[in-house]
């Protein structure tokens, strides 16, 4: 853990409430295929759906297990060497890539172009609900049918029946056109769905019980579909089993009616990166010390904003860590709770410190005062004060600055208050 600015972690120490995302925090970050709709043994029965999710794909797969890219992208590659050995290979020496147009928060969906002589094939990948809005049609067993409005909520039912296992889904759609005509964007053939799992860390419910016992709350704040937030916070103990809400983006107001909707609930998914700003501001104004996560380029904001940001090491872009006033080096969600720990420790040493002094040297001025009113003359010599100065404040408020702590304290519920006193 390295901390760019030493108040942040007397700042963590004061800590109330958490905002973290989910993947890579909360969860491994190890990513690995676990479902498709249509199911797949072979590469015959939906060459389509592999050949999309390889040619959307920017990652590599190396031998040295060094590979290289986004942890999504590298699960899909391996699944697909699962499948069919050496098909990205194959796949991508026939289509030569021409343009992409990367994932963005407010579309949720990647888009590539790949030629092959005269064919031009754009291939997307993305948000169920973002891809269906683009799709015509859709594969059957090889065939191409028309996608009508009982067919779009058929998949909208599959994405949330997979996501309630919590796994993380991908939709995959395609268009070939010839290298003359021109690409319609709502007319899409969908190849099928894929459902990713990302497990949570074997430490967090661990993580999630010391903050809670520690009168700090925890709040997941990201961007994956509400049933797979559901099903992983239920799983690491951020929510009991009986709690079915989870606030979306769309419905996520900042209004006097809403407030205590928000401050109730832990969860909240498809949120983009302005009302993670928004969150942060939102439990700011209603008196909470927040720490916020993050590792985007769009977190910064909220990073910047928050009285303590934490961004993530390993997966952590440039301008996250410089927005930050803390970065993980391992992505653990862990290591915030010994952060809090030794912030506590430091909270608790200043304020014995400052308490102490004030208590020594008050006496001293009363004495003096009160000899002065009555005019009876000093009753202590400067030099005496020195002494006693360097006798009764040096050696012992050295020994309460450097205080280890207690168990007591760590799970001490503080005000959220800065104040010493």
């Amino acid at each position: 853990m390295l901390v760019s600015k030493l108040a942040a972690v007397e700042t963590l120490g004061s800590t109330n409430i958490i905002l973290t995302d989910k993947t890579g925090t909360l969860t491994e970050n190890h990513l690995k295929v676990l479902e498709t709709l249509p199911e797949l043994s072979t590469l015959n029965q939906s060459e389509n759906l592999l050949t999309t999710l390889v040619l959307c794909n920017n990652a590599e797969l190396n031998d040295q297990n060094t590979d290289v890219g986004d942890p999504v992208e590298i699960a899909l590659l391996k699944w697909a060497e699962e499948i069919e050995p050496n098909s990205i290979h194959e796949i991508r020496s026939i289509w030569t890539k021409t343009n992409e147009l990367p994932f963005e928060s407010e579309t949720r969906i990647m888009t590539t172009f790949h030629q092959k002589g005269k064919e031009l094939r754009v291939s997307l990948k993305g948000s169920t609900a973002e891809v269906l809005k683009k799709c015509t049609f859709f594969e059957d067993r090889g065939l191409i049918k028309n996608l009508d409005e009982t067919g779009i909520q058929y998949w909208l039912e599959q994405t949330d029946l997979l996501s309630a296992k919590g796994l993380k889904v991908l939709a995959a759609a395609f268009q070939v056109v010839e290298e003359s005509s021109s690409t319609k964007e709502n007319h899409f053939i969908l190849a099928g769905l894929v459902g990713l799992q990302d497990p949570p860390r074997h430490d967090v419910l661990d993580s999630i019980t010391e903050f809670k016992n520690a009168g700090i709350r925890v709040v997941m704040v990201t961007g994956d579909h509400p049933e797979t937030s559901k099903a992983i916070a239920k799983e690491i103990g951020l929510i009991d089993q009986h709690d079915q809400i989870v606030i979306q983006g769309k419905d996520l107001l900042f209004d006097s009616e809403k407030a205590a909707e928000i401050l109730d609930h832990s969860v909240f998914s498809r949120v983009s990166p302005e009302q993670k700003l928004q969150l942060v501001e939102f439990y700011q104004s209603h008196n909470m010390v927040v720490a916020m996560t993050g590792d985007g380029v769009n977190d910064a904001p909220a990073l910047k904003k928050a009285d303590i940001g934490i961004a993530m090491g390993l997966r952590g872009t440039e301008v996250a860590k410089e927005a930050a006033d803390m970065i993980l080096q391992n992505d653990s969600f862990t290591s915030i709770t010994d952060a809090i720990k030794q912030g506590r420790i430091i909270f608790n040493n200043i304020r014995n410190f400052v308490i102490f002094l004030l208590s020594c040297n008050l006496s001293e001025i009363l004495v003096v005062s009160s000899a002065a009113f009555l005019n009876r003359g000093s009753p202590l010599l400067p030099l005496q004060i020195l002494f006693l100065n360097i006798v009764t404040d040096v050696f012992p408020a050295l020994a309460l600055g450097m205080g280890q702590g207690t168990k007591k304290m760590y799970f001490r519920n503080l005000e959220p208050s800065m104040n010493l006193f």
